[in-house]
């Protein structure tokens, strides 16, 4: 493929994600933007964290039993897929969000379950491994970010003792968390798809600014709210089969998500929206996401 038509890709592709050149050139796909193009062991690690990253405790019912890890979305940050990589660059603070999913050596139920450190330094960079799918991610502050092999040997690499808080590749999964993901309802392939397309587009915008998804907690276009103040926040995500839910009363505008789900530049291929009496409902193949705004602008 000729260079400049990949370069349009790349910056079509960072026009929407808010990616620099660098983390946008190595997402491409081939013949696509690369957002939702992965292997199925990331396919199946997005979904999964997108039940962490989208439940409250406060929020969820009693038949569900997911370690909330809403606090990540607390830091500023950009989502930067890969084929078969998860890439977070967080200019700020990138220990302490990458410390809101992963759990304690001595406490595994305080963390998504399997996460594991491979390799990682004191400020900087975080390279992880989730047991259960194999798959990689990535928690850095930069987009050029230094490679596994780099981390692994330097002198500034964390050891356990270092890090006290975070367990290492090594540490097998355990039986409580192995409890936890045969907790979690099955899933249809497309639903997997749309959960992991929630996650990859946290940090979504419109170049035109007609939209913006804001990290799930900025308003950025600072558009005027239609209804009262905030209620107590909720987000909740669950579901089974081929139909879920997604309830939310906060940012991002609930059209904002359908846009960032659907728009032909970057939205998952094949999907439809159509509004609801509850608010939208996203469509792919036979499995249906519902996306239920209780927010004061509903």
């Amino acid at each position: 493929m000729p260079a400049s038509n990949r370069r349009t890709r790349r910056d079509l592709r960072r026009s929407f994600t808010g990616e620099d050149k660098i983390a946008a050139e190595r997402g491409l796909g081939r013949a696509c933007l690369g957002l939702d193009r992965c292997s199925l062991g990331q396919r199946r690690l997005r979904a999964l964290l997108a039940l962490h990253l989208f439940n409250r405790y406060e929020s969820m019912p009693d038949h569900v039993d997911v370690y909330s890890a809403h606090a990540f979305l607390s830091y500023t940050m950009i989502a930067s897929p890969e084929y078969d990589r998860m890439v977070f660059i967080v200019p700020s603070a990138v220990r302490n969000a990458f410390g809101r999913l992963i759990g304690h050596p001595r406490d595994l139920q305080l963390g998504m379950p399997g996460l594991r450190l491979v390799a990682g330094d004191w400020s900087n960079t975080f390279h992880a491994i989730h047991l259960p799918t194999d798959a990689r991610a990535v928690f850095a502050a930069r987009s050029d970010f230094e490679p596994l092999s780099a981390v692994s040997r330097s002198s500034g690499n964390l050891t356990e003792r270092q890090t006290g808080s975070f367990p290492f590749a090594d540490v097998p999964l355990s039986a409580e968390e192995q409890n936890s993901l045969d907790r979690i309802p099955p899933m249809t392939a497309e639903i997997e798809t749309l959960l992991a397309a929630l996650v990859v587009r946290i940090s979504a915008r419109d170049p035109h600014q007609t939209w913006d998804i804001g990290n799930w907690w900025g308003a950025p276009l600072r558009r005027p709210r239609r209804g009262g103040g905030w209620k107590s926040q909720e987000r909740f995500l669950w579901g089974a089969g081929e139909r879920w839910t997604l309830r939310w009363n906060e940012d991002p505008y609930p059209e904002d998500l359908v846009a960032s789900l659907t728009t032909p530049e970057i939205g998952v291929d094949g999907t439809s929206s159509e509004k609801t009496e509850s608010g939208w409902a996203v469509k792919l193949g036979r499995s249906e996401l519902s996306l239920d705004y209780t927010g004061p602008d509903a």
